[in-house]
């Protein structure tokens, strides 16, 4: 390939971009994105989330017993920009997009538009992967994110009934977002440990989301492919996450909050100037509040297209 092949990603964009964990069951959850390359050119990046959320069979589950809430659908889109303006700096922009869907007994819900835009910077404090005499090479990178609520927060059923705010397709308040990023490699093998940590502001509805915590730790092997001019990069590895409980006017919300432990699969496709990846998670550790709504699985899907090399 005739481009220089940085490692970085997995949530160093992505990161800035997806909550962790917001209540553990519903919301925009914190997919795993893969292995994303760091070209060190600017890139535009299209990502496609899709999870689904099961409530228990019960009545008290549902704010109206006569329409008992059954699954909630969550597909998200998001559009990203990164720039890079120099060997140490990367900036990003995402827009994101989402429809949810509510299934009752009764009824189907079924909100759409744009959720919290994002913009955050990460600076690259150790990049030894330009090296050609090096065969372990290393990176690390620290990162901060501003989310804006951009997003819609307070939308209805068709009863007039509010959604509930992990529903909605914006949070209605601030979000600020710290991440640590960390790639070991040896030869075609090797490790990517990110930490990331997000704190929410209060909404005008005296609403404030718990401050949420995301820990991963992924293996990767690169396939050079010589013949095809194609790279393979499988991945495999585990992801923690966990979120305080919500407060609304200053009292926590009993049924919010909890952590998560899920494993984590993807393979990434790169060739010239495009990168293609699919990913998955299934979940193997819960413990979140007794009745509420819990997702299984997640998927998602990715493509990245690097512009021209600066001159």
């Amino acid at each position: 390939m005739n481009f220089k092949f940085h490692i970085v990603g997995l949530f160093l964009a992505a990161s800035l971009s997806s909550s962790a964990c917001d209540g553990c069951g519903g919301g925009a959850s914190g997919n795993f994105q893969g292995v994303i390359p760091l070209f060190g050119q600017n890139q535009f990046a299209f990502r496609m989330n899709y999870f689904s959320a099961i409530h228990p069979i019960a009545s008290f589950s549902s704010p109206l017993p006569t329409s008992i809430i059954r699954e909630d659908h969550y597909l998200q889109q998001e559009f990203t920009f990164r720039k890079f303006t120099s060997k140490k700096m990367i900036y990003s922009l995402s827009v994101p997009l989402g429809i949810n869907t509510r299934i009752e007994t009764a009824r189907t819900t079924q909100i759409k538009g744009l959720g919290d835009i994002q913009m955050g910077a990460s600076r690259i404090l150790i990049n030894s992967s330009d090296s050609s005499f090096r065969t372990s090479k290393h990176i690390l990178t620290v990162g901060i994110g501003l989310a804006l609520p951009t997003g819609k927060y307070m939308q209805r059923d068709e009863t007039l009934l509010r959604l509930p705010a992990n529903f909605q397709l914006g949070k209605g308040a601030y979000a600020y977002n710290f991440n640590l990023y960390y790639v070991f490699r040896r030869k075609s093998l090797g490790l990517a440990l990110n930490a990331q940590e997000r704190l929410y502001s209060k909404n005008e509805l005296s609403y404030q989301f718990g401050n949420s915590t995301a820990l991963s730790a992924v293996a990767f092997y690169r396939l050079n492919m010589e013949s095809s001019r194609l790279t393979l990069m499988p991945q495999i590895g585990l992801a923690f996450e966990n979120q305080n409980q919500d407060f609304s006017y200053g009292i926590a919300e009993i049924s919010t909050g909890g952590n998560q432990t899920w494993a984590n699969f993807a393979i990434d496709a790169y060739q010239g100037r495009w990168a293609y990846g699919i990913n998955f998670q299934q979940k193997i550790q819960s413990a979140i509040p007794s009745g509420e709504a819990e997702s299984r699985m997640r998927m998602g899907i990715q493509i990245i297209y690097r512009l021209s090399e600066k001159k």
